[in-house]
């Protein structure tokens, strides 16, 4: 989807590798607004999304405390 050798780069040049990436995306960094505007979405949204766009792979998979909680969609079609 994306130039995986620029992403590659800025990986590199950002503290944490990859996982710095999620992180600057979710707190925001520059002009680039926290979550990218995508205040419902979750941190594996966030995560899944990065790796799409980057063409990286996660450094290390792992569920975050918010992840694990049921969105109102899904209630909504389990009951």
């Amino acid at each position: 989807m994306g130039d995986t050798a620029e992403w590659q780069r800025r990986a590199a040049e950002t503290e944490g590798g990859f996982e710095g990436l999620v992180r600057n995306t979710i707190v925001g960094i520059g002009n680039m607004p926290p979550l990218g505007t995508c205040g419902y979405c979750t941190e594996t949204e966030i995560r899944n999304l990065v790796a799409t766009m980057s063409g990286l792979a996660p450094s290390v998979s792992r569920s975050s405390p918010s992840s694990s909680t049921s969105s109102p969609k899904k209630e909504a079609n389990t009951q």
